[in-house]
């Protein structure tokens, strides 16, 4: 399935069975999509970095529990 929308998969990425996370710059992920492949592509600043927003840290135990939130 996803074999059909990348054309490469040298980044990292988390797949559930449900979400697929592409953990890259957005950039150039998105370069190594075939084009009209997806309805939709959310690009934000970079989560789960251990930042301190003041009441909570950014991180998360595993990578697993990230994509599952």
């Amino acid at each position: 399935m996803w074999s059909d929308i990348f054309t490469q998969f040298d980044f990292t990425h988390l797949y559930n069975g449900q979400s697929f996370v592409a953990l890259g710059d957005a950039l150039s992920v998105l370069r190594r999509m075939q084009p009209e492949t997806v309805d939709l592509i959310f690009a934000d600043p970079p989560y789960n970095i251990g930042k301190d927003f003041g009441n909570n840290k950014d991180q998360w135990a595993s990578k697993q529990l990230y994509i599952a939130w």
